[in-house]
């Protein structure tokens, strides 16, 4: 039988790439069931499709399965920043699938949660990381220069900074979608982009990432109590180098 819960989210599927963990995200999809299904951002990834074709049947299995989802919940999609071509639809809704650009959902124990995908506080998390001193601001304007050229082309990434060094970005990252959501008045925050998966209390808000489908196989559930928890499944074996497999020795048959 299917884990029933009242509300998932999903985020960071990046389908068009070889990394994305279809797989595992087919199986999720269809070993879980819930009222509701929030796809906050990145699902597609437009960055790469436009650069080389990377969908597969893997990919479109998992579209099959988010079409059966509408079909049976509400869905709301809220487009990121490799899949902001769709921020253009902005209010529409086909079938069960809605597309906003960010949205507010009540859990069942009455607390409010802001659902926004994040890439809007880039800046914030790339020079808010309080470097001290004349060199820190000296290595701060470099920063301010590089972020500046490389978001014009569009191909900047947030995600890649915070898993070199979590420490130095993750927690601006955290304190200004944190903020944005002290703003809206609400209890929480659930997010994704950085590809962090976690829950934690920032600021007195509670802050909730979803996590995603390329590295860490991640979820953000609401069981039917309001209560939040981050679901991990085992990501797809990696096929062997030919190196790597000459250097194995042989299997033992039974």
């Amino acid at each position: 039988m299917p884990n029933r819960y009242r509300s998932i989210f999903l985020s960071d599927m990046h389908l068009g790439t070889p990394s994305s963990q279809s797989g595992p995200l087919v199986r999720f999809l269809q070993e879980n069931m819930a009222a509701y299904l929030y796809l906050v951002g990145d699902i597609v990834d437009s960055w790469a499709l436009s650069q080389t074709w990377g969908w597969d049947a893997a990919h479109n299995a998992v579209v099959r399965e988010l079409l059966c989802w509408a079909e049976r919940a509400r869905v709301v999609y809220i487009p990121g920043n490799h899949d902001a071509f769709a921020r253009a639809f902005d209010g529409l809704h086909f079938g069960g699938l809605h597309i906003r650009r960010h949205a507010v959902h009540t859990l069942s124990d009455g607390r409010q949660f802001l659902v926004l995908h994040g890439d809007a506080f880039d800046a914030a998390a790339r020079v808010g990381h309080g470097e001290a001193g004349w060199w820190g601001r000296w290595l701060w304007l470099q920063q301010c220069i590089a972020w500046a050229q490389t978001c014009a082309t569009g191909q900047w990434s947030l995600a890649a900074l915070v898993e070199q060094r979590p420490q130095r970005y993750l927690p601006a990252f955290e304190a200004a979608v944190a903020a944005e959501a002290a703003r809206y008045e609400v209890d929480g925050v659930i997010c994704g982009h950085v590809h962090q998966p976690g829950i934690r209390a920032v600021g007195g808000i509670t802050y909730a990432n979803a996590g995603d489908w390329v590295v860490h196989c991640s979820a953000l559930v609401e069981h039917l109590d309001g209560r939040l928890e981050v679901r991990r499944c085992r990501p797809a074996a990696a096929a062997p180098t030919a190196a790597a497999a000459a250097q194995q020795p042989p299997s033992a048959e039974d």
